[in-house]
């Protein structure tokens, strides 16, 4: 198991060219926290997650990796590495020699693959085959830290829920980054919001987030009548305008209703 802090980033810079994705970034990550970055297209989330994997070096500042962390980096185009002409048993037999066919079987198993499928090879699967394949590698030899982005891309919902799961079951650390707010519910113990270099903190599940962001957008939208209810303390809670983004834990069923949630934001 690693000690309580998994990893630090101290004033970390980072530009490609003359855009600056960073100036001066701290972030940290302790164990057991499931982190899910977001934040719009291009605002630095994956730069940031390949910075924690030691996979993308930077300009100032520092990367500290705690005692006793193992990490393990699943990049977006992640399949795109697996030899097209392995099967997929061999692809997971690759990552360790010493891994028994049994073993093996059931990782592949554990990820649908089951019978003869899984002596198909590589170059004769669909995109979401190759991924739950390049997933299934990491459980090999399993690290205690999972860095993943968009690991639900080209993924069925049978292969999300798999996934989500597993994830949920992950007794180590996850920093990650997805679009999908059903995934981003059920997985995320901790939300930090990339926004112009900085790292938002947000302690809670991904509807404490957007109960915070909508908290943020009804604060300047509230009527001058409520903001009298609040200040002589006849509205304790929040409005209800507030209250209508707040979702119940979303089940299978949900994933429309959360998506909405998410467009209005």
């Amino acid at each position: 198991a690693s000690g309580r802090h998994v990893l630090e980033l101290k004033g970390v810079a980072k530009s490609y060219g003359e855009k600056v994705i960073y100036r001066s970034l701290d972030f940290t990550v302790e164990r057991a926290q499931r982190v899910a970055l977001v934040g719009e297209n291009g605002a630095g989330k994956s730069t940031l997650l390949k910075i924690l994997a030691g996979a993308l070096p930077f300009e100032k500042g520092s990367r500290h990796v705690g005692h006793g962390a193992s990490l393990h980096y699943f990049a977006q185009h992640q399949a795109e590495s697996l030899n097209p002409e392995d099967t997929i048993l061999e692809s997971l037999a690759e990552v360790s020699a010493q891994a028994e066919m049994n073993f093996l079987r059931g990782i592949a198993g554990a990820f649908l693959f089951s019978g003869d499928d899984q002596k198909k090879p590589i170059k004769a699967l669909s995109g979401g085959e190759r991924n739950r394949v390049a997933l299934a590698r990491m459980l090999v030899e399993p690290a205690n830290t999972l860095l993943l982005d968009e690991p639900t891309n080209h993924l069925d919902p049978a292969s999300v829920d798999m996934l989500t799961d597993a994830l949920t079951d992950f007794p180590g650390t996850i920093v990650f980054i997805s679009h999908d707010p059903t995934f981003l519910a059920r997985v995320a113990t901790r939300v930090v919001e990339i926004e112009d270099g900085q790292a938002k903190n947000y302690f809670g599940d991904y509807e404490y987030f957007l109960w915070k962001k909508a908290q943020e957008f009804e604060s300047i939208k509230e009527t001058s009548e409520e903001l009298g209810a609040a200040q002589s303390g006849k509205a304790a809670g929040p409005t209800k305008a507030m209250a209508s983004q707040v979702q119940p834990k979303p089940q299978g069923g949900d994933r429309r209703d959360l998506t909405k949630t998410q467009a209005r934001l």
